[in-house]
């Protein structure tokens, strides 16, 4: 049954004066079905295409320019467009479609081409339980026209106008329903102990009340799609498994994604699990104790002075080497999971924080020093400047003083500070997007994407 009923197409026109030496337009009316087309009058040029319905046929026809089914995308698009020639009008353009915020023109205007374009998109109803398959369930209305008037109000020009029908191809409104799998513990390709090897299964379970659906999976690195799976078209209820059976390709932080529609076109809530999957070192972005975000001379500048850093004089004179403690803070800033060489573990940093990496940054550099300076004793002053320092402020105010050999009086606290105050430009603050988001989302799809950069 019939719950609403609107206008067919119809292109029309009333008389045009236009203020000055513009000809006036005579009064035409013009009719038409077409869900897509062009119409030039008296200046005025409309076009217009929809897409997610279909030409009415059988007994809407009558009624209804087009068919959408109920719960489909509509797009109404096009542009209204009018050649002025010498003179002056008041022009009017607008576009609209239910449910859409419309787009609209208004302007006194003069000599010229004015052309006012639109795309607008809105989502049919969909279907109630009760509705049968073929029933009319409401309707959506499209138009766009474009008018040009005299001084009195005396206007003309074109508008297509069109009706959609919405129509019930389902009484199933029921959504598929689907369940993802824990996939605890840290996944690599290594023989040491605390992680789990591979193949990964990744095991979703998917279910609708027809008894089949369709089901699809796909596993992400920093928001990037790198691995996609489906079905086998519309499978029975149960559950199904997509191996991973070596570290995929990107850096991470990794998670997979399940969903499902049933026949009647419904989807299922879209599910996302976390997963530590460790990768090698060098896949992590790393570049030492330089910084990528200040230009390549900077981080030149940096790596040379603070990648190695020398202790002590003559025969005592002692290398301590810090590129490792600066690439591991890096691969930490990005959130991903690698093997920490100096921890001696793999360690997931996605929810670290960036203070508490920082944190670890200079506890890292205080056991570089203190296996390489412990011993003999009379290197004691030395290991006290390692793993200590001068803060920041202090070492600013040395260069003046000291130039370059400044660096003698840097430690721990120095790069700890050198990190908090520079650092946060290569911080990760929402692992869910491509790149460097320096800002933490209020949330994020999963959730547990958004790292604290305070």
């Amino acid at each position: 049954m019939m719950r609403s009923q609107t206008l067919r197409l119809a292109v029309s026109a009333a008389v045009v004066i236009i203020v000055g030496t513009t000809p006036a337009a005579a009064d035409s009316t013009l009719s038409g079905t077409a869900l897509s087309g062009s119409v030039d009058y008296v200046g005025h040029t409309l076009t217009w295409a929809t897409s997610g319905a279909s030409p009415a046929t059988g007994d809407l026809a009558g009624s209804y320019d087009g068919v959408v089914p109920a719960g489909a995308t509509v797009t109404f698009s096009g542009s209204a467009t009018f050649h002025m020639g010498p003179g002056a009008t008041n022009l009017s353009q607008s576009a609209s479609l239910s449910g859409a915020e419309g787009v609209s023109f208004s302007q006194r205007v003069g000599q010229g081409t004015y052309t006012l374009p639109y795309s607008l998109t809105t989502t049919a109803p969909k279907a109630d339980d009760g509705d049968k398959v073929g029933d009319v369930i409401g309707s959506l209305s499209a138009s766009v026209a474009s008018r040009n008037c005299n001084d009195y109000g005396v206007c003309g020009g074109p508008t297509i106008s069109l009706s959609l029908a919405v129509v019930a191809t389902s009484s199933d409104t029921e959504p598929p329903v689907v369940t993802l799998e824990k996939r605890p513990g840290i996944y690599a390709e290594s023989k040491r102990k605390g992680v789990n090897d591979y193949p990964l299964k990744l095991t979703f379970a998917l279910s609708d009340n027809s008894g089949q659906a369709l089901g699809a999976m796909r596993l992400y690195s920093g928001g990037t799609p790198v691995r996609t799976a489906t079905t086998n078209g519309f499978v029975k209820n149960g559950r199904y498994s997509l191996k991973i059976r070596k570290t995929p390709s990107g850096s991470g932080p990794f998670y997979w994604c399940a969903q499902a529609k049933d026949k009647a076109g419904n989807f299922s809530t879209f599910k996302c699990k976390w997963l530590s999957i460790a990768v090698p070192i060098s896949r992590a972005n790393v570049n030492g104790c330089g910084t990528a975000g200040y230009g390549p001379t900077l981080e030149w500048l940096q790596n040379y002075f603070g990648d190695v850093r020398e202790y002590g004089y003559a025969e005592d004179r002692t290398a301590v080497r810090l590129r490792n403690a600066c690439n591991i803070h890096d691969a930490a800033y990005n959130g991903i999971t690698i093997y920490d060489a100096l921890d001696k573990r793999f360690v997931d940093f996605r929810r670290w924080s960036r203070l508490e990496i920082d944190a670890k940054f200079r506890n890292d550099i205080r056991a570089l020093c203190r296996r390489e300076l412990s011993s003999p004793k009379r290197m004691a002053p030395y290991l006290r400047t390692c793993t200590h320092g001068v803060g920041l402020t202090g070492f600013l105010a040395l260069i003046p003083l000291k130039g370059l050999s400044a660096v003698e009086d840097a430690g721990a606290n120095t790069y700890f500070d050198m990190v908090r105050a520079y650092g946060g430009v290569g911080f990760d603050a929402d692992v869910t997007e491509p790149g460097i988001q320096p800002q933490r989302p209020p949330q994020t799809i999963p959730p547990g994407g958004a790292r604290n950069p305070g």
